[in-house]
């Protein structure tokens, strides 16, 4: 339970409740007894200083960290030399870390709760995932408690904040369908997919962050809550509002957790790493500021290194946690190498998770590293990301301005950060099922690429320590900058591929093809072949051919097509270095999938013909894609449909008379008759369109003169360039239009432009179209890529009115 939370109830409830709450056992100390010591505890001066300026009544947010802290540095190295299973490392630091907690802080909580029921103290939460206490209390009850012996220091909660994106964060759109985004593309990531069958399968990845839309359709599915496990081990709601399902009222979180496990399936928007990952999450970024801020990180470690509270289980701990947030030196009360969150994101990657750093978006200087992700203690603690640009340049990537460089302020000689990727204007998901991509840019967007390179890796060898991962990360990087590890680019850019194939260790080879045995042996693509043990396939490509990588063994594999009857071969032999012939034949058994069927609505008698476009999916052999069409209802014409790509299909019904009423239909079918139509009760349900006039009131092609065109500056002291011109005509078989810009040349026009052309006065009557054709080059935006500094508007001036914006 959230600090805050517990609090709360004692400020409300009283200290009756507080000490049910806490369950506390009976101890030796008396109650209200504070215990003597020599020495007093090592008091932060940044407390003592706000000790002194509390005034009556006001109270201070500490920290009471134990003297006895577990050594689970030692511990990791035993368990290291043992070559530990990931589940025995989570049990025993695990209960050596609440062991610990329990018995050292026994007394103190006994005391504690004596002062609380004699309101000397408003409330105080015991941590185990470091030896501490978060307590509230006046100037005096601290200076008390630090007088204890077996307390060592009394701090601050420390602070801090989030990593936002640089720039203005557009708003988001509905799905695009881009596809792999090119960040994705850059670290190899759909290699991995293709040629490891690598894709996060039985991963569970996390991020400390603003939280998560877990509606978004590329996140829900994949929400572990959502899958009969209880919310509590799944979303952890340190805000309060929440606590049953995943919110994200900021975005960042979203967008975050999209480029680590999003996948929009349903509208191929492939934007995650390991987009085949299951996800928990915690919203600790998402609030003012303020005193307790940090007993929520403490709680978010906590949680995560122990979601469920049982040690024995570890399908409930995430393998990787993604982190955007981190303070400067220019944090009041903060320096470089801030060393107050270690012990808990040491026993947190302890217990089995690891954790990504955004470095910071504070370059382009030297030393402006954020913390903790300037942390030096080990080679790869803390393993921070800075951002490259991969989506407007290709090999080699240049560093985005504003991520952060190095070396660390710990030392001011180690080299920083570890590693970069892609983090400029990066696609990905945003709350209410949108996606955004212009002004996501920061070293944010680049670590979710690192922590999602770090599932596909556990799923290739689960065991591998925190420690030996994100070496792998580090020596398999692709070098950019200068040669060598510098302090821009660190060791280089991540190379998904590579290290996924250093983690899966000795290897061979798995390769054939995959054909359609009803028609003679077309190439079947897109079914997807691989072991039954570890659940792993590759998709087949456009010639049917396939290849996968796996460990030396014998399996028994499956390949599976959704118009195809599976099959499969057991004992296939994989040796180290070897490479295993495989093929497949398959026997075809599904319909095709008819979707998406679009017409222009006919508005003309005599043009033709008015186009349809539909997509066809989940066949690999079509021996027909045809479009049905009639008149009035009298007999069905059919024309075939031309392959468009990716699926799509178009054709055009002729021009028909007037006040004809047409209707259609899209049919399908496979070698094997296997059918489909759209609407799928075709010929019974159609779709279909009336057949109505256009009557011209006005049309200029511009060829015979300006025809009462004005034109004229509309702001004084602008300049109008508007003139009749041959460049860019549009009429077929013309030679003019109106150009507003240079007379000779095409792009060029003046600066201080401000101009409007105006037709002569229009009749028209009611229900009248306005179309015209237009086309603009406009001066690009090198700082925003995709958008242009200037534009037009289109107003009409109704009779006896002002002028209205249409477009």
């Amino acid at each position: 339970m959230p600090s805050r939370v517990g609090i709360a109830q004692i400020f409300v409830c009283g200290w009756i409740l507080a000490a049910a709450f806490f369950s506390l056992p009976a101890l030796a100390e008396a109650p209200g007894e504070i215990a003597p010591r020599v020495e007093a505890a090592t008091l932060q001066p940044a407390l003592a200083a706000e000790l002194d300026r509390l005034g009556d009544g006001e109270e201070a947010t500490v920290l009471l960290i134990l003297r006895e802290q577990a050594d689970i540095a030692a511990l990791r190295r035993r368990l290291d030399a043992a070559g530990a299973s990931r589940a025995e490392r989570h049990f025993r630091v695990v209960t050596t870390l609440r062991e610990t907690a329990r018995r050292a802080q026994a007394p103190l909580l006994q005391a504690l709760s004596a002062r609380l029921a004699q309101g000397a103290l408003s409330g105080f939460t015991p941590r185990w995932i470091s030896n501490l206490v978060v307590v509230r209390a006046p100037a005096a009850t601290v200076r008390e408690l630090a007088r204890r012996e077996d307390i060592a220091r009394v701090e601050l909660p420390p602070r801090a904040r989030l990593i936002p994106p640089v720039g203005e964060r557009r708003g988001g759109q509905p799905a695009r369908g881009i596809g792999v985004t090119p960040g994705l593309r850059a670290i190899g990531a759909d290699r991995v997919w293709r040629e490891l069958g690598l894709t996060g399968r039985g991963i569970l990845v996390a991020n400390i962050d603003t939280g998560v839309d877990g509606k978004h359709p590329a996140l829900a599915s994949r929400w572990r809550g959502g899958h009969g496990h209880p919310a509590s081990e799944c979303w952890l709601d340190v805000l309060g509002g929440h606590p049953h399902s995943p919110v994200d009222e900021d975005g960042h979180g979203t967008h975050v957790m999209g480029t680590i496990t999003g996948l929009g399936a349903a509208t191929g928007d492939t934007i995650g790493v390991a987009w085949n990952a299951l996800w928990i999450a915690c919203n600790a970024i998402d609030q003012p500021v303020s005193s307790d801020f940090d007993d929520d990180i403490i709680a978010a470690f906590e949680w995560f290194a122990d979601p469920d509270g049982d040690p024995l289980s570890v399908d409930d701990v995430p393998h990787v946690i993604q982190n955007s947030w981190g303070v400067t030196e220019n944090f009041p009360g903060y320096g470089d190498c801030d060393d107050r969150w270690w012990a808990v994101i040491d026993h947190c990657e302890a217990a089995g998770a690891a954790t990504t750093w955004s470095a910071g978006n504070y370059g382009p200087g030297y030393y402006t590293m954020a913390s903790p992700a300037d942390r030096i203690t080990s080679p790869w603690n803390a393993f921070s990301v800075g951002a490259v640009d991969a989506t407007s340049h290709g090999f080699p990537y240049p560093i985005a301005e504003f991520s952060s460089r190095g070396p660390s302020g710990c030392d001011g000689v180690t080299l920083k950060p570890e590693v970069v990727a892609p983090g400029v204007n990066v696609y990905s998901s945003i709350p209410q099922g949108r996606y955004a991509q212009s002004g996501w840019s920061g070293t944010s967007m680049a670590g979710p690429h690192v922590a999602g390179t770090i599932a596909l890796m556990c799923e290739a060898a689960p065991d591998l320590t925190v420690d030996q991962l994100k070496e792998i990360l580090f020596t398999t990087a692709i070098d950019l900058g200068r040669p060598g590890e510098d302090n821009t680019y660190g060791a280089g850019i991540i190379d998904a591929y590579a290290a996924c194939l250093v983690a899966l260790g000795p290897h061979g080879t798995v390769a054939g093809s995959v054909t359609n045995a009803s028609n003679g042996g077309t190439p079947v693509p897109g079914a997807q072949i691989g072991p039954e043990e570890p659940p792993r396939s590759v998709p087949s490509a456009a010639d049917g051919s396939y290849r996968i990588l796996l460990p030396p063994g014998t399996y028994a594999f499956r390949v599976e097509h959704p118009s195809f009857a599976p099959d499969g071969a057991s004992g296939v032999v994989v040796a180290e270095g070897g490479a295993t012939a495989l093929s497949f034949s398959l026997l075809d058994i599904g319909p095709p999938e008819i979707r998406g069927t679009t017409a222009l609505e006919a508005t003309d008698d005599t043009a033709g013909p008015y186009p349809v476009e539909t997509v066809v999916t989940d066949c690999s052999d079509l021996a027909e894609v045809t479009l049905h069409y009639r008149v009035g209802g009298g007999t069905f014409q059919a024309l075939p449909m031309a392959p468009q790509g990716g699926g799509s299909y178009a054709a055009g019904i002729p021009g028909q008379p007037l006040s004809s009423l047409v209707e259609y239909f899209v049919f399908a079918a496979d070698v094997a008759a296997n059918a489909a139509s759209d609407p799928p009760g075709a010929p019974l349900d159609l779709y279909g369109f009336p057949v109505v006039p256009i009557v011209v009131h006005f049309a200029d092609d511009v060829e015979s003169g300006e025809n009462g065109w004005t034109h004229a500056a509309v702001t004084p002291g602008f300049r109008d360039q508007w003139n009749r011109n041959s460049y860019d005509n549009h009429t077929p078989g013309g030679s003019w239009s109106w150009k507003c810009g240079a007379v000779q040349g095409w792009l060029w026009y003046a600066d201080s432009l401000d101009a409007a052309l105006a037709s002569p006065p229009i009749t028209i009557a009611e229900n009248a179209e306005l179309r015209f054709w237009h086309s603009v080059a406009a001066e690009s935006s090198y700082a925003h890529p995709g958008w242009a500094y200037d534009g037009g508007l289109v107003e009409i001036l109704p009779a006896g009115g002002e002028w209205q914006q249409i477009q």
